[in-house]
């Protein structure tokens, strides 16, 4: 069967496509070839040519806005927000049994813009693991000790996991965790998770039978990924709490990784190297600088609103003038009102400086067209 209706499908064939990629996978994979597992194989063939020729443009505009929504929610919680970058190491797969109308071949994205993603359900997950494992090596004892947890009941600056991840354990008692864990995040929109197709093969029963590979999609390694969490509003100092979660995510991710197929070497991550740190920083401050000229432009539309109607007018095409010297060059021509407004320019102080430099020729001309105009 189709996974779509047959009408459907002439649409998408007619306009050469579907431009996103998670949406192919869900729902647009048709059944082509000769067998299921040709036909498989084929429609992950056109999912990863849809990431690589039509997604990747839309897909680095969610990203920049992603990160700029971390970079709000750091500003928001202050001292009370982590966030971790990290590198892959090996490809990763996170969500691979979602439903889908292939088997075994889920990634978890956005479901809107399909930017991957890995979920803070995922990232809590693998630190509760590790957090067991770090108590039992340590004879500290693990989750569901009985007594031995009593005499750790969290208390607002403890380090113990049931403070960070919630406890509903101990007498029926239950809290939630101290820590909100957002989850993970492509830190470059130039430097995006590669989509890839990977293969596995089954021994066969026995060593009789058909070798049947399956084939199944991955992201691949070396992309920064930025590993998100805060301590809760309402809470007290909780900087050991976010030191302690900081640690064992850390250590989860790089000796254990995330997502399925860890045992075979898949999801693990390591610490960025000096030149991606220095890319990401260089990132940052592009996007601070973006930042505070936004917040910048907007204080000054909000003065520009408070002006008399022809002051505004004037402030508003100084905002918006880009060529001043096709404005001096053109000068004559323009209409009375923007004469005027060129002509106010150029006996402001900003105006004067930059006649000064206009010491070849053409500059010299367009000064003397200033003057005839009136300046």
């Amino acid at each position: 069967m189709l996974a779509v209706l047959h009408h459907v499908e002439t649409a998408l064939t007619a306009r050469r496509g579907c431009d996103s990629w998670n949406l192919h996978l869900d729902k647009l994979s048709f059944q082509r070839g000769e067998g299921a597992d040709a036909a498989k194989a084929d429609a992950l063939r056109r999912v990863v040519e849809s990431w690589r020729d039509k997604s990747h443009v839309h897909l680095r505009d969610a990203c920049e806005r992603r990160v700029s929504w971390l970079d709000r929610l750091a500003s928001q919680h202050g001292n009370r927000f982590c966030r971790v970058t990290l590198t892959g190491e090996s490809r990763l797969l996170i969500h691979l049994g979602r439903a889908n109308v292939l088997e075994n071949v889920g990634l978890y994205c956005d479901r809107t813009t399909g930017l991957p993603m890995i979920p803070g359900t995922a990232l809590k997950g693998v630190l509760s693991t590790w957090a067991a494992w770090e108590a039992n090596l340590t004879g500290e004892g693990g989750f569901n000790q009985g007594d031995a947890l009593l005499r750790h009941r969290c208390q607002f600056n403890s380090l113990d996991a049931q403070c960070i991840l919630g406890d509903d354990s101990i007498n029926g008692s239950n809290h939630s965790g101290l820590v909100a864990f957002v989850g993970g995040f492509p830190a470059e929109p130039s430097k995006l998770p590669r989509l890839e197709q990977d293969i596995v093969t089954p021994h066969p029963d026995n060593g009789r039978g058909r070798i049947l590979p399956n084939v199944f999609l991955s992201w691949a390694p070396d992309t920064v990924w930025h590993f998100v969490f805060f301590l809760r509003p309402g809470v007290g100092e909780g900087s050991a709490l976010l030191a302690q979660a900081e640690r064992w995510l850390i250590e989860a991710l790089t000796t254990t990784g995330i997502g399925a197929k860890t045992a075979a070497g898949y999801g693990r991550f390591r610490l960025p190297t000096a030149d991606e740190k220095e890319r990401i920083r260089q990132f940052g401050e592009e996007r601070l600088a973006t930042s505070r000229k936004r917040q910048k432009d907007e204080e000054a539309h909000a003065r520009r609103k408070q002006l008399p109607p022809e002051e505004r007018a004037y402030e508003e095409y100084l905002a918006n003038q880009k060529d001043w010297v096709a404005a001096a060059r053109d000068v004559s021509v323009k209409p009375e009102e923007e004469r005027q407004w060129i002509l106010r320019y150029f006996r402001s102080d900003a105006g004067q400086a930059l006649l000064k430099t206009w010491t070849n020729d053409k500059g010299k001309k367009r000064i003397e067209t200033l003057r005839k105009a009136g300046l």
